[in-house]
């Protein structure tokens, strides 16, 4: 890997411009002319061949000039069969332009480069890695219109929360989370513009989110299961009208969501398999997110909403941001021991961070790929107002509990990360959100320190 990277700095210290050209119809035969080459051992490659290898040529390959090989043949004039043989003769072919000067002495500063020193904001010349937020496919409702339409009757349901609870609205207690306010009305949109027939969620605590849930579905009174080992918090029954609706999966009764018979649960409650597709998994639980997400996709569910999904190389299990940034780029800048930034191998961890493994650039990618492969639709929610406190309520379980993954030493660039990795706010400023919310710019802030993005995932069905 290391020869590999010089070689990359290598070449992209050469390269002033480089293109590669697509092919005219979609690939439907990768590489199957290098077939026989590859089993003589002529040319390097694996020794089985299999439909990732042919999925990867494909994902490698720029998307074809014509979208199906019935529209290359109407417009070439050639057979479908003859194009069909052509793509498997195809490999990439590309053009450059060099540089028109190239020193050997001088160190090419690429983007794969990222932590070797501190980035410093005072000289242009050292690189500067820029966060960003994943997205895939679209949702109907993901607009500012529609999802505003929610905000008052969220806003009415927090200060009832509060009482419920009775906790003290600028308490500045609690730490990062589903609890927070941001992070709450992404989750209340969510539900009360899909509304699943079933709600599942995995990781209760103290009972907050279960109790946004009930509040957020009063209207269709879904099936909500509730499922934790620990036993504690609001038991799903007090001033409930829909108690009869609430099973609880907590304490003694406890079992991990991949244990639960759920055609039995659903058949029990006069649900169907069917039923799956309207259901909503909820994960706060801790664990491997790309792992959680494979696991209900197994069980034949699609939609999830995965909270505590932090930036990569945060936290205490392994976040779908984390999948998503592959190459690492913004990961290597969170993995640092010191103010110096020396790179550390990133862990990926689960299950309250008590299991890490070591995770390397090559492994880090092959996840992404198949988090690629398993998400129809990925959307991140935006937070209420600018976030002013990044990370304030996550940075004392990195630095003084030690308990996350993160840099022992916080600095302005993470908090510009973490900005980057965010979508923008709904309103610009403090003083608009404090405008529109009712609640105090003081209290906007502290909120936007507690904010970890939340992502709803719609899952590809595996087919049968």
């Amino acid at each position: 890997p290391t020869e590999i990277e010089k070689a990359y700095e290598e070449f992209d210290s050469l390269i002033d411009t480089y293109w590669e050209g697509p092919p005219l119809a979609p690939l439907a035969r990768p590489y199957s002319s290098l077939m026989k080459k590859l089993e003589a051992g002529y040319i390097d490659g694996p020794s089985e061949w299999t439909l990732n290898h042919a999925k990867l040529v494909y994902q490698s390959s720029k998307p074809p000039l014509y979208n199906s090989l019935e529209e290359a043949s109407k417009s070439t004039g050639l057979s479908e069969m003859h194009l069909s043989y052509e793509s498997g003769r195809y490999t990439n072919m590309a053009y450059i332009k060099l540089k028109r000067h190239h020193h050997h002495h001088q160190e090419n500063e690429s983007r794969r480069r990222l932590n070797d020193e501190e980035e410093d904001d005072d000289d242009p010349s050292k690189p500067k890695t820029k966060g960003y937020v994943c997205n895939k496919g679209t949702i109907a409702w993901d607009t500012k219109v529609k999802i505003l339409s929610e905000l008052n009757s969220f806003i009415d349901m927090h200060h009832l929360r509060q009482k419920f609870f009775k906790i003290d609205i600028n308490n500045q207690g609690f730490n990062y989370g589903s609890f927070g306010m941001f992070h709450s009305f992404i989750l209340w949109v969510v539900l009360r513009k899909t509304k699943p027939t079933v709600v599942i969620e995995s990781g209760v605590a103290g009972g907050y989110t279960s109790w946004l849930i009930s509040k957020a579905t009063e209207e269709w009174n879904p099936l909500i299961v509730r499922i934790d080992p620990k036993l504690k918090g609001w038991d799903g029954m007090n001033l409930n009208p829909n108690a009869s609706k609430m099973v609880n999966l907590r304490g003694d009764e406890y079992q991990d969501l991949t244990e639960v018979d759920w055609d039995a649960l659903y058949a029990k409650h006069g649900l169907s398999r069917a039923d799956k597709a309207t259901t909503l998994f909820i994960l706060d639980d801790h664990q491997d997110q790309v792992t959680r997400l494979s696991q209900i996709r197994q069980m034949g569910f699609q939609r999830v909403v995965v909270q505590s999904n932090f930036v990569p190389g945060v936290g205490d299990a392994f976040s779908l941001k984390d999948a998503c940034d592959a190459t690492g780029f913004v990961r290597r800048n969170f993995n640092s021991s010191t103010l110096k930034s020396v790179p550390i191998q990133p862990n990926r961890c689960t299950n309250y961070h008590k299991t890490c493994e070591k995770i390397d650039p090559f492994e880090s990618q092959l996840v992404a790929l198949d988090l690629d492969d398993m998400v129809k639709t990925y959307w991140e929610g935006p937070p209420l107002s600018p976030i002013v406190r990044p990370y304030q309520a996550v940075i004392p379980f990195i630095v003084d509990k030690n308990i996350f993954e993160g840099p022992k030493v916080w600095t302005d660039n993470h908090d510009r990360l973490v900005v980057e990795s965010t979508k923008a706010p709904f309103y610009d400023t403090l003083q608009l959100a404090s405008t529109v919310t009712g609640f105090s710019e003081e209290y906007l802030a502290f909120e936007s320190g507690r904010y970890v993005n939340i992502a709803y995932v719609e899952l590809n069905p595996i087919e049968e």
